[in-house]
């Protein structure tokens, strides 16, 4: 009940309604209702009643020299020109033309009243919700498909419709226009989740969702909106590290090592079973890795420098791993096991070296 009370007091607020709006959120106790409370005070102070009371004196006094002027004002005028002085024009000059004719007021022309920019009651009370839609799409693991994540992707549907339809207050325009033009995104990549698709594909959805996402989390933390982000609000900052980090070591992660697809490395050997399978699928499996190992060493030209020691890790243990291979067809069994040692101990090196670097947390094996 209370939530619904806020929701009505801030309509009525952007309407300009105060005295309405202070009305719907008498009796809610929460430290949205003060904030709301406070910003109305701003807005328009509440009336004073008190007898006697200032502007109650001034209002009476005018009134008073209203009646006085346009009772005696001709007498006035009369006086003020035998002695010589100009009187400044009364009510009742203002009230009556020259040949006596009465002329109606001007009425004022009333204000627009602005609506008021509440961003961060607007954002304590969406908090949640995009929490839930947008903040729970960036946390999905690309490699494995989460088990509720058809609970996952009615949410954000029921959450982008109620979006949509939401007004905002103009200062959250731009917030609302940049997170309409990331929803397609979002969507597309919680849906890949729903069908049978590899890390590789759900990889080239998440780029364009997490560029997406960029300018919302901008817009939510703009100065002008002035928002306090909550411990909750992570995934807004993991969205502008995702693009713009000093070392966009996730970035690398999921456009090099899953969309490129060098992460079909660790598949392969896991896969190949050097004492079962038939020659023929092992040299053609030996082919396939020696051509990712020359195609990674090709790309890691253009690497970012904080990545390029993860890079160099990572060429090792394949070519050790290659070796390893080579060894066991040469029935050469120790030193294909001081291979597979020396390509272990790589791997190892090069989720360090991304966990130094990584705020999710590099690659696990």
């Amino acid at each position: 009940m209370s939530k619904e009370k806020l929701t009505q007091a801030r309509e009525l607020m952007e309407a300009g309604k105060y005295r309405q709006a202070r009305a719907a959120l008498k009796g809610v106790k929460s430290p949205a209702a003060e904030k709301m409370l406070a910003r109305l005070d701003q807005l328009e102070p509440p009336r004073r009643r008190r007898a006697g009371s200032p502007i109650r004196d001034l209002l009476h006094i005018l009134l008073m020299a209203v009646f006085f002027a346009a009772l005696f004002g001709g007498g006035a005028w009369l006086i003020a020109s035998q002695i010589g002085i100009k009187a400044a024009p009364g009510p009742s000059a203002l009230l009556v033309a020259a040949g006596g004719t009465p002329v109606p007021s001007a009425t004022p022309r009333p204000t627009d009243t602005p609506i008021p920019c509440d961003a961060q009651i607007w954002w304590d009370d969406h908090r949640a919700g995009f929490r839930s839609a947008l903040g729970a799409a960036v946390s999905l693991n690309i490699e494995l498909p989460p088990a509720n994540i058809q609970a996952a992707a009615e949410n954000f549907k029921t959450w982008r419709q109620a979006f949509e339809a939401e007004a905002v207050a103009p200062c959250l325009e731009p917030l609302k226009q940049a997170t309409l033009a990331a929803l397609p995104q979002a969507e597309a990549y919680i849906n890949a989740f729903l069908s049978v698709t590899t890390p590789q594909e759900r990889a080239l959805l998440l780029l364009p969702f997490m560029d997406s996402l960029q300018p919302v989390a901008d817009a939510i933390t703009s100065p002008e909106l002035g928002i306090t982000l909550a411990a909750e609000d992570a995934w807004i900052t993991q969205a502008q590290d995702f693009v713009r980090a000093e070392c966009p070591a996730d970035r690398w992660i999921v456009e090099t090592f899953f969309a490129r697809n060098y992460a079909r490395f660790f598949d392969l050997t896991d896969q190949l079973d050097v004492q079962n399978a038939p020659l023929a699928d092992i040299q053609f499996t030996l082919r396939e890795m020696r051509n990712l190992r020359s195609a990674f060493e090709t790309d890691s030209a253009a690497f970012p420098d904080c990545v390029k020691p993860a890079g160099e890790h990572f060429v090792k243990g394949m070519d050790a791993f290659i070796n390893a291979i080579n060894e066991s067809l040469n029935n050469n069994p120790a030193a294909a096991d001081t291979y597979l040692a020396a390509m272990q101990r790589e791997f190892t090196a090069f989720d360090a070296e991304l966990k130094k670097i990584s705020p999710t947390g590099g690659i696990s094996f």
